[in-house]
């Protein structure tokens, strides 16, 4: 493999860190596996943008924890359809709503889908009931 005049050869690793830092102009172009989360992101000229939407089971109680101290938006689904909530948040975990169903909040209350603060970050909770699939994509600002 050649890139920009770089050969390689066997595996490529890239670079590992235990949380996504808080975006600054020169991690644009940058791309991070964040231990945390487990997942990839790479860095625009403005912001963190993940590599993908997330899909777990996740059961009755239990939780998805997200990225801290960084601010973004995100959608999250329960099941087919079930409950869906499209929210923002801030760097502190301040979470807002901007469009959801019947159960869906962003605060940690049983019978719903919730999103809410979860200390310096925010996390997406099953509350429903039983385990359900959640789907979910969240992008990161600086």
């Amino acid at each position: 493999m050649e890139s920009y005049g770089i050969e390689m050869q066997g595996k490529f690793i890239i670079e590992k860190l235990a949380t996504l830092p808080v975006w600054e102009a020169a991690d644009e172009g940058r791309e991070v596996y964040v231990e945390d989360t487990d997942k990839r992101y790479y860095g625009t000229g403005t912001e963190w943008i993940d590599y993908g939407p997330g899909v777990e089971t996740v059961a009755d109680e239990a939780e998805i924890t997200l990225v801290t101290s960084v601010s973004g938006w995100g959608f999250a689904q329960a099941g087919d359809n079930e409950e869906w909530i499209q929210f923002s948040f801030t760097a502190g975990g301040v979470v807002t709503v901007i469009s959801n169903s019947a159960n869906a909040v962003n605060t940690d209350t049983d019978g719903n889908l919730c999103v809410y603060d979860a200390g310096s970050g925010i996390a997406i909770k099953n509350r429903l009931g039983a385990s359900k699939t959640i789907r979910y994509s969240v992008n990161y600002s600086s």
